[in-house]
């Protein structure tokens, strides 16, 4: 049963996502109806980010970096909101085409999967948690190094909102399916109170992607304004981050971790070393590219070695790490 606190602010999201709908549906487009709409989503991101603030709390250990890094995802999407807010709010006026900010939005997802990587549900030693770290961080780095490689030229090299926009929304779906991906995956392989929360996340996660690709569609036929009903999926995946926040008991999450196989781990591995090894193919396609102008070509070459030198470290880093370990198993033995 929820404490008493919890009830009330269930109640508050509850109130403000009606308002929502009974806004979307009664009023007209308006700035009323703009300010009412931007207010409300930061408010239901503010409640989802605050709600998983007790689990960071009363958690220790790898699940408390698991709920720091759903925080900060759902932190980030909730700073993305207040960008809104600002532009179409405070300065009354559309949010650019070609927006800094859509940065955050890309980045708000990298969290998500680093969370997904900790695998909380399964046991894990010291040794493997180092190098799912280092794992992880090969993916953060090459997410990001994709975003500034086909999105950023088109921002500021050679500002054109048609490629930017089309790169952004190709590499961001591509993003959402792969974070969809795994979140299917660690449900499949969770179990208990872990298969719950796992299966309420990717409900949320997937009306989150639906409801933006959705919203995208309606942009690009002109049809989308701030308040309309193409706001409730993406309201309603709102809601139920903060239901999980809300719901969640993490000491059920604790007793009901799983063994750990030697499997665990090597698809994450693996995926890291796709992600280095890529780096040269993403520089021949950045050297030989002649439909973009010069200035793009030379970015993205420069971009890629310094790519190439940053992973390059993090993989010999790896490599280091299990060395030692296999020395160590092999002085165990002898």
């Amino acid at each position: 049963m929820l404490p008493k606190h919890y009830k009330v602010w269930a109640a508050v999201v509850a109130a403000c996502f009606a308002t929502l709908l009974v806004g979307a549906v009664v009023l007209p487009k308006s700035f009323a109806l703009t300010a009412l709409s931007d207010i409300l989503q930061a408010v239901l991101l503010l409640s989802a980010t605050l709600s998983l603030v007790p689990h960071i709390r009363g958690s220790r250990g790898r699940l408390r970096l698991f709920w720091v890094l759903i925080a900060a995802g759902v932190g980030l999407w909730f700073c993305y909101q207040l960008m809104w807010v600002y532009f179409e709010i405070l300065l009354r006026a559309d949010v650019p085409d070609l927006c800094a900010g859509d940065m955050i939005l890309f980045l708000h997802i990298v969290p998500f999967i680093a969370a997904l990587a900790l695998r909380p549900h399964a046991q894990q030693d010291e040794y493997a948690a180092r190098l799912r770290y280092l794992d992880f961080a090969l993916l953060m780095v090459w997410w990001v190094y994709l975003y500034v490689l086909i999105v950023i030229p088109w921002q500021y090299a050679v500002p054109n909102v048609v490629p930017y926009n089309d790169n952004l929304n190709l590499l961001y779906s591509i993003e959402k399916f792969a974070f969809l991906g795994g979140v299917a995956l660690s449900w499949w392989r969770s179990q208990g109170g872990w298969r719950k929360f796992y299966g309420h996340f990717f409900g949320a996660s997937l009306t989150y992607a639906a409801s933006s690709d959705l919203a995208n569609w309606a942009i690009a036929r002109k049809a989308y304004y701030s308040g309309s009903l193409y706001d409730i999926p993406l309201a309603i995946s709102m809601v139920w981050i903060a239901i999980i926040g809300f719901s969640t008991e993490d000491a059920k999450l604790e007793t009901q971790i799983r063994p750990t196989s030697a499997h665990d781990g090597v698809l994450l591995a693996r995926a890291g070393m796709i992600a280095a090894f890529s780096l040269p193919i993403f520089g021949a396609w950045a050297a030989i590219e002649t439909r973009v102008p010069t200035s793009i070509r030379s970015f993205r070459v420069e971009l890629t070695l310094a790519a190439v030198i940053v992973m390059g470290i993090m993989v010999f880093m790896r490599q280091r790490l299990l060395d030692r370990e296999l020395l160590r198993l092999l002085r165990s033995t002898t």
